[in-house]
């Protein structure tokens, strides 16, 4: 699932410096702008699951540049990730590399010959036919953000990834199945209005390795993102969807592959509420 980094790059969004105003009255689209320094406890609920990440963002010559120190541990139902973020901006790009630990306790890993579908998986889900697995993983981000006016922000993220999984294992955050080894590049481009949060229109290339091939799959869907005003300030709202669209150059059926299985459909998604408690204070 994209949990944290959806969060992660909305709050660590290079876009035009707004001020926080008073508790009753902070924007709902806050969360694009850029965030002060300091230390920083967010706390998530995620469907199905929570997420604890402890940030320390130090501002470099102004506040448009910025290293951020992030830990995170991220629990769900079907698998644990904890990992450690370093990131710099300098205007509007941003650069950023990780490394953590995860253990899927509701795995799918299958023979060579063994189909791959979300059918399949289905069955062996019933069956309780799945797998314990751990293992290391490492990432690097670079991400593009340009603010062309008030009300829209255009943002680009390129992030490689790989995981030291066992081979033909499904991946339960991008809803693939991958022997280790991917590359994603999403656009968004975010509407916003300080009254009631953003929209973004959100296109995937979804780039991975399975079987000593390389497949590339676009993927089509939205992200949506407001203050909810659970609290006085500083909590969000998230909701990212991804629609299986096409497949560049391949013969493999993904479409039968792609998405989170127990959903009967070809999709992903990410649900989220986060409350920001300033460490600070």
């Amino acid at each position: 699932m994209k949990i944290r980094t959806s969060l992660s790059r909305l709050l660590f969004a290079a876009v035009l410096c707004t001020c926080h105003t008073g508790f009753a009255e902070q924007r709902r689209d806050w969360m694009l702008d850029v965030q002060p320094g300091g230390t920083y406890l967010d706390v998530d609920a995620v469907f199905p699951g929570a997420q604890l990440t402890l940030e320390h963002r130090i501002p470099i010559y102004e506040k448009f540049n910025e290293i951020d120190l992030r830990v995170n541990s991220l629990l769900t139902v079907p698998y644990h990730e904890s990992q450690v973020d370093l990131d710099v901006r300098v205007l509007l790009v941003t650069v950023g590399a990780g490394i953590g630990v995860n253990n899927t306790f509701r795995g799918h890993t299958f023979e060579p010959d063994e189909p791959i579908s979300s059918a399949h998986r289905r069955e062996r889900e019933y069956d309780g036919d799945l797998t314990d697995e751990t293992w290391w993983f490492t990432e690097g981000r670079v991400t593009l953000t340009i603010p062309l006016n008030d009300y829209v922000v255009f943002q680009n993220v390129n992030a490689p990834r790989y995981e030291n999984r066992p081979a033909r294992s499904f991946d339960w955050r991008t809803g693939v199945v991958h022997d280790g080894l991917l590359l994603k590049s999403e656009v968004m481009v975010f509407l916003k209005h300080r009254e009631i949060g953003a929209f973004a229109p959100l296109v995937q290339l979804l780039n991975f390795d399975l079987d000593d091939d390389r497949h590339t799959v676009i993927n089509l869907g939205y992200t949506l993102v407001t203050r909810p005003g659970f609290r006085r300030q500083d909590d969000i709202l998230l909701l990212s969807m991804l629609f299986y669209t096409a497949t560049l150059s391949d013969d493999m059926d993904i479409e039968d592959v792609y998405g989170f299985h127990p959903f009967f459909a070809p999709f992903t998604f990410s649900l989220v509420y986060r409350a920001v408690v300033d460490l600070n204070e």
